[in-house]
């Protein structure tokens, strides 16, 4: 479904846009204190940036996997070692997700620190992509 946007765009700027819209949906969450909604009017807008969150985070998963195959281009064998790791690795992600969500709840009544560990990660992941794949002069564009 993305596979054409991802070849337009290229996977590493679909990756970065993909970044940027995660970090700012995340602390959109934390600074408008929609992580534990406390009336219904604040519902509809901690639905709609849940969702943002999702198709985001599916969109980044897809974009990422797209860069693999440009970026290991001279070793299509390492390329598929490396989708293949990934994907076990990503086969882990809702575990961990619930439960670092759950150990924040559980430890300080609020998820507040994970979404901050979040903010922290997408900042680390996007300037990686940044300057890895998407900046001018990178030593592997795609």
């Amino acid at each position: 479904m993305f596979g054409p946007v991802a070849d337009k765009f290229g996977g590493a700027i679909l990756t970065h846009i993909t970044g940027i819209v995660l970090l700012v949906t995340s602390l959109a969450m934390v600074f408008l204190g929609l992580l534990m909604p406390t009336s219904l009017g604040q519902f509809p807008m901690f639905v709609a940036l849940m969702l943002v969150l999702f198709f985001f985070s599916g969109i980044g998963n897809a974009a990422t996997f797209r860069q693999y195959p440009i970026i290991f281009a001279e070793n299509p064998r390492q390329g598929a070692g490396v989708i293949g790791w990934t994907a076990g690795v990503a086969a882990y992600g809702p575990f961990i997700f619930s439960t670092l969500i759950g150990s924040s709840i559980t430890n300080t009544s609020s998820p507040v620190i994970f979404f901050y560990g979040m903010v922290v990660f997408f900042i680390i992941a996007t300037a990686i992509n940044w300057w890895y794949y998407t900046r001018k002069g990178c030593e592997k564009p795609s």
